[in-house]
């Protein structure tokens, strides 16, 4: 009898004793907290990069996402080495900590930072590095919290809960200050952070681990 090794082909082929998926409160728990993290993402780097950074500076615009996407590159290339191996809770806490710590310091010299390019450009490279973090996180999540039978749908589900959120505030804000637009990022940064805690506490720690 020839061994046969544990890859997901022998999962897939083995589906049928493995009892049926039932939802529960841990998936909701689950949509939940993962939803929340990618309305930070999707939402919050749209406004930020987009319409806060080209507010007082519409010449510039290429250049400050251009450097926005260059401190997420980086990150991305950096982190492609070591977040893959990292514990996936320690990673989420770290992006979304360091998105929300870094608005609040934006909105704290706001005055300050909305006049001045470099600072500006400063502020967003720096939000975009965590941003980046934050979103290698998710990614993770995603896939390894949902059963295969269920993946495309929850996958499916976090990421249109945050497009439509998305489209339907760039209609609500589409007459906003600045000013609204920035403390209105923080709540998007807040909703990010309340995700991160929330599967901090009650999810499940996802590296190293199969789900079929």
């Amino acid at each position: 009898m020839h061994s046969i090794s544990r890859t997901e082909s022998y999962l897939w082929e083995n589906r049928k004793t493995i009892a049926p998926a039932q939802f529960n409160l841990n998936d909701a728990m689950k949509f939940v907290s993962l939803s929340l993290m990618g309305i930070a993402i999707i939402v919050g780097f749209a406004f930020s990069d987009l319409v806060l950074g080209p507010f007082h500076f519409p010449e510039y615009t290429d250049i400050i996402i251009f450097f926005s996407v260059l401190a997420e590159s980086i990150t991305g290339v950096v982190g492609g080495f070591t977040i893959g191996r990292s514990g996936r809770k320690a990673v989420s806490m770290i992006g979304f900590s360091g998105l929300l710590g870094s608005w609040l310091v934006l909105l704290l010299f706001f005055n300050y930072v909305i006049y001045n390019l470099y600072l500006l450009l400063a502020m967003l490279a720096i939000s975009s590095v965590f941003g980046e973090i934050a979103w290698a996180s998710r990614e993770l999540l995603e896939p390894e919290n949902f059963t295969s039978r269920y993946r495309g749908r929850g996958v499916g589900g976090v990421r249109l809960t945050g497009y439509t959120l998305y489209i339907a505030f760039i209609f609500i804000l589409a007459n906003a200050t600045i000013n609204l637009y920035a403390w209105f990022i923080l709540i998007v940064y807040i909703a990010g952070f309340a995700g991160g805690v929330l599967y901090l506490l009650y999810g499940r720690e996802t590296k190293g681990s199969h789900v079929i």
